[in-house]
């Protein structure tokens, strides 16, 4: 990161001490990096102000099929035109991102390698896309778009608001005989298909309050109990 320019890391739950003597020997002259980094619990909380987050994977998942995928030299201008909060989420080294992580994402990036290996370790990744990004930053970037795009934060009460009146209408509710975690299994896979829709269609706040107005009115005409900050 340091050799391309970059600054800002927010890492997710690691699993070593990020300012131990084994960090800092790897860090070599990025130590800085590391002593800067920011930890949170969950990506969710770390991609709460971004307006636009770009997933990587190796492979297209089922909420992202491989149409969905662009190369980094594609995809990274559109991360990094505009002045917005934006990220670029890696996953662990061994399993990469779940689909419940990759369903935070806008767009999707993989990295195009020859078929007969095409994974590649997390340092290397995240070397090729700091390179394009240090390419985009020495040169003429996009015009940026002017229209604010609504925020993660914002995206999850939205996705928290549909959710209660699927319940409210009992679409949510599964089989008699489901085990607790069965069921919220099943709950989940019905609801990651609207998360990764919203995300992708990088509404504005307005357009997704004129949305969940709509959520509103019909709790109301239903006689449903609507959710407060609607």
């Amino acid at each position: 990161m340091k050799n391309m320019g970059l600054q800002r890391l927010v890492c997710v739950r690691p699993q070593c001490d990020l300012l131990g003597d084994e960090a800092r020997m790897m860090a070599v002259g990025g130590v800085t990096i590391l002593e800067n980094c920011v930890q949170v619990d969950s990506l969710s909380t770390a991609l709460n102000e971004c307006e636009r987050v770009v997933a990587t994977s190796h492979k297209p998942s089922a909420m992202a099929g491989a149409q969905c995928f662009q190369s980094p030299r594609s995809l990274l201008p559109w991360l990094v035109e505009t002045m917005a909060p934006s990220a670029l989420v890696f996953g662990p080294e061994r399993r990469g991102l779940s689909n419940e992580e990759l369903v935070l994402a806008h767009r999707f990036l993989s990295i195009p390698a020859h078929s007969e290996y095409p994974v590649l370790n997390l340092a290397q990744a995240v070397a090729i896309c700091c390179y394009e990004l240090q390419l985009l930053a020495e040169g003429n970037l996009p015009e940026m778009r002017p229209e604010k795009i609504a925020t993660n934060a914002q995206c999850d009460a939205a996705i928290g608001h549909a959710e209660e009146f699927l319940q409210q209408l009992g679409m949510l509710d599964g089989q008699p005989d489901w085990s607790r975690s069965q069921l919220a299994t099943w709950q989940r896979s019905r609801v990651l298909p609207f998360r990764n829709a919203l995300q992708r269609a990088q509404l504005t706040p307005v357009e997704l309050k004129r949305l969940r107005n709509v959520i509103w009115v019909a709790q109301r005409k239903l006689n449903f109990r609507p959710t407060p900050d609607a």
